[in-house]
């Protein structure tokens, strides 16, 4: 999925920190999917900022001159002393989304837009307004048919009256903007929102991306990890024949003093299958990896070996033997199901669980 923002969206939330920014961001992240950020939207969101900036600064040196007039005294202003940071929203987005894709308007021909003005084709309007919306309209419909992908894209902005058919009862393309794809050959499938909270309203689990998995994965990597080591470290004699398949652990060689896990590899498949809310700050996370080349070894009294020598030794190496205790050794791929709770705001983790366990021989 490719998701792309109209200037419009941005508008008053210039840091882009607020509810419906941070849930969109998460769901670009965790399902890995692209925001579609044309150039003209970039320069024209600073743009607009800035004047806005520039616009109150004017306000307050106006302010400052009336009241001049009104006070004996010297009075001083300075406006780098208002601590007014640069502004880009690129910037802004650094380190929040993964995948953003730009979407450049250079090589879209004037005459092109001019032919639209002059036929009044949308996004143009009766009072030949919308150069900026037929550039971002023309280059979006460019973007899509030579990315060559096939995924669809979602087209959210706020100025429903110069993209969107006039139809309360459904959204979508003005007749004006459906020929041009139509006539571009476009059979991706482009999806019209009229503004950004409809849409992670209608399309976004809220619980599932109420953080940024990604932004925790090594941290999960590690708890889970050191968790599920205790586990099998921890497992008693049923546990173990269960697991291994094996009935000699529960039956015969059933005296085991230690067991010990060496993974050679780590994860491989990991995933977050499901999060749902427990409370405010903190969330049930169930989660599925497996782990690659891990060597269980079980240190057994050398009686319990020598009793069952021949049965062990056809199924396990060994790798120690001091006359005393013998330790044998088995390589497994333990698959896990397992689940945990875990607080974004704190990044604490808690109440691991293994719900499901297969070791692969």
């Amino acid at each position: 999925m490719r998701i792309f923002l109209d200037t419009n969206i941005f508008y008053n939330n210039w840091f882009v920190n607020k509810a419906n920014f941070q849930y969109l961001f998460h769901f670009l992240n965790n399902e890995d999917h692209d925001l579609l950020l044309s150039n003209i939207v970039l320069e024209e969101t600073n743009n607009i900022r800035n004047r806005q900036v520039d616009s109150n600064i004017e306000e307050i040196q106006s302010s400052i001159n009336k009241l001049k007039k009104l006070n004996s005294s010297n009075i001083n202003f300075d406006k780098e002393s208002l601590g007014i940071s640069d502004y880009n929203l690129l910037n802004e987005l650094d380190g929040k989304i993964n995948n953003i894709t730009p979407i450049e308007y250079e090589s879209i021909s004037h005459n092109r837009i001019v032919s639209r003005l002059f036929k009044n084709l949308k996004p143009f309007s009766s009072q030949e307004k919308g150069y900026r919306d037929t550039l971002i309209w023309l280059s979006l419909v460019k973007h899509v048919k030579e990315s060559g992908r096939r995924d669809e894209v979602i087209f959210i902005t706020e100025n429903s009256s110069d993209f969107y058919s006039n139809n309360k009862d459904q959204i979508s393309f003005h007749s004006d903007l459906q020929k041009d794809l139509e006539d571009e050959n476009i059979s991706v499938k482009i999806i019209p929102y009229k503004n950004l909270h409809e849409f992670v309203k209608t399309q976004i689990d809220k619980e599932t991306h109420s953080f940024d998995h990604t932004k925790y994965e090594s941290i999960f990597e590690e708890y889970v990890e050191i968790n599920s080591i205790e586990y099998l470290e921890s497992l008693d004699n049923e546990s173990l024949s269960f697991y291994l398949e094996d009935s000699i652990f529960e039956s015969k060689a059933s005296n085991i003093t230690n067991i010990t896990v060496d993974i050679l590899e780590g994860f491989e498949d990991n995933s977050i299958e499901r999060v749902s809310q427990v409370d405010g700050n903190k969330v049930y996370v169930s989660y599925e990896f497996n782990l690659r080349r891990v060597f269980i070894q079980i240190e057994l009294p050398y009686l319990d070996y020598i009793t069952n020598k021949a049965e062990i030794d056809s199924k396990y190496e060994v790798i120690n033997n001091n006359g005393q205790f013998v330790t044998i050794e088995k390589l497994v791929r333990p698959y896990f199901d397992v689940s945990f709770i875990f607080s974004p705001h704190t990044e604490e983790l808690e109440s691991f669980s293994v719900d499901h366990l297969w070791l692969r021989r």
